[in-house]
């Protein structure tokens, strides 16, 4: 999954360079790099080796982590445990502190949208980045 991630990704970076623009992600490499993730059975955790996974993956610009508590997060969706959307978060932060991004949102969706989108927009603006 990794290799094939890493294969995919140049052509992606090139695509988005030519068209002037960023490619936008809802997946990156930091799901495979957090084991069990989708296992109930199992705890999740990062893998043994995440330094070494998360260095060798490309790095992002702009890492929008897109979070609310736990309760609100299994009324949307039930797809992992309250453990494993902590796991997740944490896991998350401790990755992007090993690695920053040169740009780093954390959204709490539990807000309105309004405010979200605000919340966004103002860290483009401080970062020279213009959304359309």
């Amino acid at each position: 999954m990794m290799a094939i991630a890493r294969r995919r990704y140049p052509g992606l970076l090139k695509q988005a360079r030519k068209a002037g623009s960023y490619y936008f992600s809802d997946r990156f490499f930091h799901d495979y790099i957090i084991e069990n993730l989708r296992f109930e059975d199992k705890p999740a955790a990062l893998r043994s080796h995440w330094q070494k996974l998360l260095n060798v993956s490309p790095n992002t610009h702009w890492f929008i982590q897109l979070d609310a508590p736990a309760d609100v997060i299994l009324s949307r969706k039930n797809e992992l445990s309250a453990e494993d959307i902590d796991t997740y978060r944490e896991a998350c932060l401790t990755m992007y502190v090993h690695r920053p991004s040169p740009i780093f949102s954390f959204i709490n969706t539990s807000h309105t949208l309004e405010k979200c989108v605000g919340h966004l927009l103002e860290d483009a603006e401080r970062a020279g980045l213009r959304i359309q």
